[in-house]
């Protein structure tokens, strides 16, 4: 069974790509900063294909990328970065640290699986009479081509994620919320402006907060803030574009986050079956991202509330424990 290495610092990103690909019959191998990323790639037995994230704390992918390509003696590898940015001098960047391949955000299911099986034969043929092993994918394996769930080829990555985290709850025990307390305005100051692609165009945030400290890492106010902006997004061209508000107060122990939003206007029905299992959606909105910031914020020992507001929209109160 070909090994990939998954290089990702979202967690909710890093669990359902991970996901995927073990349905696609790959053992994955998950971290989730890039000298993590290095040291298993210069382990001679780790694996030999790479999925990393360009922006990671501390090393980047690009960064493995060029520290790989300048160490002298390394074994065959595949490395593929995957990134929001996608301008062509970004491409060419990528190449040059070292880089096998490159892939925009968002991206194609299709094209994932079809680069990755690309990179698996070039390894096979670079690896040709080599008693490694490493690299042993066959080609009359349907689980590992993905001829088997063909179907599933047509699926947004994050619903298939979804399905597949639903079918095996457990994978989400296996990549712990990291423990920590930040700033909470400089959080989600720092979410937005890395988010700021995603929303471009489709949603106007506004933060009112002020400088309030909560006993949950940084990481998980990226995780579950931007699976709700994202989910709060208007279509793309849509006009006018949606508007959110983002305020923070403290309450006793807790620290109440809550975000309104002019859209989408859904009932409490379909949102209590969102909370619940977003996959029994009616309305044809896929609520995967309130539920997966539900998981983190739940995991980080906080609350989640998803309801209409009386004037339409949405708003969504957020309770962390509070540092003391």
């Amino acid at each position: 069974m070909t090994q990939i290495l998954l290089a990702e610092d979202d967690r909710i990103s890093r669990v359902m790509l991970q996901a995927v690909l073990q349905k696609w019959g790959y053992r994955v191998v998950s971290v989730s900063d890039g000298q993590q990323a290095l040291d298993k790639l210069l382990d001679p037995d780790g694996p030999s294909i790479a999925i990393l994230d360009w922006m990671m704390p501390g090393l980047t992918g690009v960064d493995v990328c060029r520290m790989l390509h300048a160490k002298e003696g390394m074994r065959p590898l595949h490395i593929m970065l995957l990134t929001a940015r996608g301008k062509g001098k970004d491409t060419a960047e990528a190449l040059e640290a070292g880089a096998d391949d490159y892939l925009a955000k968002p991206y194609n299911l299709v094209e994932l699986q079809a680069r990755i099986e690309l990179g698996v034969r070039r390894l096979r043929e670079r690896s040709l009479g080599s008693a490694s092993g490493e690299v042993s994918h066959s080609e009359d394996d349907s689980t590992s081509s993905g001829r088997g769930c063909a179907t599933a080829w047509a699926i947004a990555l994050n619903r298939l994620g979804l399905g597949v985290v639903l079918e095996h709850p457990q994978v989400l025990d296996e990549q712990p919320v990291k423990a920590g307390a930040c700033d909470l305005d400089l959080a989600i100051q720092m979410t937005l402006l890395h988010g700021r692609s995603l929303l471009q165009g489709r949603l106007e945030v506004v933060w009112e907060g002020s400088q309030v400290f909560v006993d949950v890492a940084s990481e998980t106010v990226t995780q579950f803030l931007l699976n709700v902006l994202v989910f709060l997004r208007s279509k793309p061209g849509a006009t006018p574009v949606g508007r959110a508000v983002i305020r923070s107060r403290e309450n006793g122990g807790s620290v109440v986050v809550s975000v309104e939003c002019d859209g989408p206007d859904l009932p409490s029905t379909e949102l209590d079956r969102i909370a619940a299992d977003p996959s029994a959606s009616t309305s044809g909105t896929v609520g995967f991202g309130p539920w997966f910031a539900k998981i983190a914020i739940e995991a980080a020992g906080g609350d989640f509330k998803l309801r209409p507001r009386p004037e339409g929209g949405l708003e969504i109160e957020i309770r962390l424990p509070r540092a003391v």
